[in-house]
């Protein structure tokens, strides 16, 4: 069904008619101005004078007191699509970069191309709304209380090695270009725990029972930004191979002998791979764990492990 959207200018808000002449407010406080993002009425907009509304229910604000162009979703949720509140200006840029004077009309096509009647600056600017798409990918964990630490996982090519030993327990974490609301997670071993968790640009994923010396592949399914943009599966591949600190697929004497040299040594960026079992210090307990896995290797992303047996691997006692 068919509404109509409204920008209520002098009462700083959005509002919604329906086809029965209901009217409703959609987004922001009656009498209360500013720049906030937020839901429905913990949002705030500054003489607002122009909406659109997408194909998929997304409705675009020109927020001629702020100098910024809102969002908002069907669900209420407001945020900035591009200006910077309080900021005038004529330059063109991405997302807060960009800089508007007084606009106060808006348009947008089925593509999702935004138009904006820049009126201080005489000029109708054009925005495109970025493709959603995966930037980065990151194994992390917590050591001890020093902090959490990210081992990059490339998305092509030769994968990342995730050297550090945590019982098969993976927290991995993804960045894409938009700010992702949904999706969901598989892994060719191990489990995925939970559901994934989306905080902005990022998703978060939990991996248990994962065993050591194999490459997995984590697949990415139906991932949702917040233009309801859904992305295609993506695949990320880990080798896990508990040891390896130097990052070359073989955990040998160069990996027993590197482990050493940091003991007792503060964690930093530079030497956190050293600390195998995560417990935030870097000790004996680390060189016998590298030790224990001497001789264990990928060959290759997609070839069978190398492993040798070690029946005395010692045991983590503590975390």
């Amino acid at each position: 069904v068919d509404n109509i959207y409204v920008a209520d200018t002098y009462n700083h808000t959005i509002r919604k008619i329906t086809q029965a002449g209901e009217v409703t407010t959609l987004a922001g406080l009656a009498g209360g101005s500013g720049s906030a993002d937020g839901t429905r009425s913990a949002a705030r907009f500054n003489y607002p004078q122009g909406v659109a509304v997408d194909s998929t229910g997304n409705i675009y604000v020109a927020d001629t007191g702020n100098q910024t162009i809102r969002k908002i979703t069907p669900a209420g949720d407001v945020s900035t699509l591009a200006g910077l509140a309080g900021s005038s200006g004529s330059a063109d840029g991405t997302g807060s970069a960009a800089r508007f004077d007084s606009p106060s009309g808006v348009a947008v096509d089925s593509t999702r191309n935004v138009f904006v009647a820049d009126y201080g600056n005489h000029t109708i600017r054009f925005g495109i709304i970025p493709t959603l798409q995966l930037v980065s990918a990151a194994s992390r964990k917590m050591h001890g209380t020093l902090g959490t630490f990210d081992i990059k996982l490339p998305l092509t090519g030769v994968p990342g090695v995730e050297c550090r030993d945590s019982d098969g327990n993976h927290k991995l974490v993804f960045t894409f270009n938009n700010k992702v609301v949904d999706g969901s997670a598989s892994v060719t071993a191990g489990t995925v725990s939970g559901t994934p968790s989306f905080v902005n640009n990022t998703m978060t994923v939990d991996l248990s029972g994962v065993a050591d010396v194999q490459t997995i592949t984590i697949t990415l399914s139906n991932v949702t930004d917040n233009f309801a943009q859904i992305s295609p599966d993506m695949a990320v591949n880990m080798i896990v191979l508990v040891g390896d600190t130097t990052g070359n697929k073989r955990v040998n004497a160069t990996d027993i002998s590197q482990t050493k040299s940091q003991s007792g040594q503060t964690i930093t960026d530079a030497n956190f791979r050293e600390d195998v079992t995560v417990n935030g210090e870097i000790n004996s307990t680390d060189v016998g764990v590298v030790k224990s896995g001497s001789g264990n290797g990928i060959t290759s992303a997609s070839s069978p492990a190398i492993r040798e047996s070690s029946p005395n691997r010692p045991k983590i006692l503590a975390r």
